[in-house]
């Protein structure tokens, strides 16, 4: 009871250790052997009757987990009992009561590149059409982008997001699933911050009108039905990701894979060289990425880097309009891209990593020049001083 974890998971192993325990009864009911007399010095385990158990199990469950929910706490209690001198148990018994692990079949495998790009573009295109589709893909490239749990990841609040010791570097500051309760700190990208902008304001509204104080810091709010507010949970991501996956035929995928894909892109290259996990597994297994010799990527690879991060190699779209002068019906209030331009939309809908120049709703001026120029000379300074070859390619 005085272990740090959640207490349904301590209901759970008492339920299981209560299964055990009335097996045990019947069985030695059946055999009119030793029953229980409340007093847990009279109580004697044998082998014999765990290898029964065992057996028992095997045979009714087919799931090595399912299994290993009614092994573990039954172990540990008989452990216990033991070690405390509160009944005599068989050393033996502790040889078949063994936890043996086999990785579930929701996790251990990424997600191949083909599958992503086509899981990717299936999202996105549904996140255009709901709200809370818009929070799923989110919650989406968070995982691809992080090694933040989905659990971490949807019980993120607006003020999360700090700025580093170092300017232009920023940190979440969060609990995880092996923080025991205690808020850390984790560094993040800046495509990982600029997903968390985008999400922090296209989920203002809904916050601002939920009444809950506490509810309304979590950045994955979503409104049910009237004064009904809740968090997005992981296990409607997974079905909502899942249920996704068998619409345009692919394999069912979890919120497990997505880190699997995240790790097994992301560790052994980036956390070594400071950069993304885009520069090595999906470059054709090129060593990196020659900056000034715009050497040729494939179609495939274009499609991944735009898939998990919203990255376009060459043929850029500028979507915007340029105007000699500003139309009266915009106002002038609507000065985005760090006062570059105006935005002529009520609600920005641009839920990418794109600047806004890729909206259709971009309206730039020739009075805006002078702000362009001290953009660029900023982002200049920034490229200079930026240590990360990744943070340099972005800028």
């Amino acid at each position: 009871w005085e272990e740090d974890v959640a207490v349904n998971v301590k209901a759970r192993e008492v339920k299981n250790i209560i299964v055990f325990l009335n097996f045990l009864y019947n069985i030695r009911k059946n055999n009119n052997s030793q029953s229980f007399t409340g007093n847990f010095n009279d109580l004697y385990i044998s082998v014999e009757e765990v290898f029964t158990y065992m057996n028992h199990l095997m045979a009714t469950y087919n799931k090595a987990t399912t299994r290993n929910h009614y092994i573990y706490p039954t172990g540990k209690f008989l452990r216990f009992l033991s070690e405390n001198n509160l009944a005599k148990v068989e050393p033996a018994c502790f040889v078949h009561l063994v936890h043996r692990y086999k990785p579930s079949p929701k996790g251990g495998q990424d997600i191949p590149d083909d599958d992503l790009i086509l899981l990717e573009s299936h999202l996105r295109e549904k996140a255009s059409k709901s709200y809370l589709y818009t929070l799923y893909y989110t919650i989406f490239h968070l995982a691809l982008s992080t090694e933040f749990r989905i659990s971490q990841i949807v019980n993120l609040q607006i003020d999360c997001v700090h700025e580093a010791m170092k300017e232009g570097q920023y940190i979440i500051k969060s609990n995880t699933k092996v923080s025991k309760g205690e808020v850390i700190e984790q560094h993040i990208s800046t495509y990982t911050k600029r997903h968390l902008d985008n999400i922090i304001k296209f989920t203002q509204d809904v916050r601002n009108n939920c009444t809950n104080d506490y509810l309304s810091n979590f950045i994955f709010l979503k409104h049910e039905r009237t004064t009904i507010y809740k968090v997005v949970t992981e296990t409607s991501f997974n079905h909502y990701l899942t249920s996704s996956c068998e619409e345009i035929g692919l394999k069912k995928y979890y919120s497990g894979n997505l880190r699997d894909t995240y790790m097994t892109k992301a560790k052994e290259y980036a956390l070594k060289n400071g950069i993304s996990m885009i520069e090595l597994n999906t470059l054709t297994k090129h060593k990196n990425i020659d900056t000034t010799n715009n050497h040729y990527v494939g179609k495939q690879i274009r499609d991944y880097l735009e898939a998990t991060h919203s990255i376009i190699i060459g043929d850029v779209d500028i979507k915007g309009t340029i105007l000699k002068s500003l139309e009266d019906e915009i106002p002038k209030e609507n000065l985005v891209d760090d006062e570059c331009g105006y935005c002529n939309k009520e609600c920005c809908d641009l839920f990418s990593n794109l600047d806004c120049p890729m909206c259709n709703g971009f309206i730039v001026t020739l009075d805006r020049i002078p702000y362009y120029e001290d953009k660029i000379a900023k982002i200049d300074k920034k490229i200079s001083s930026e240590p990360i070859e990744h943070e340099r390619e972005h800028l």
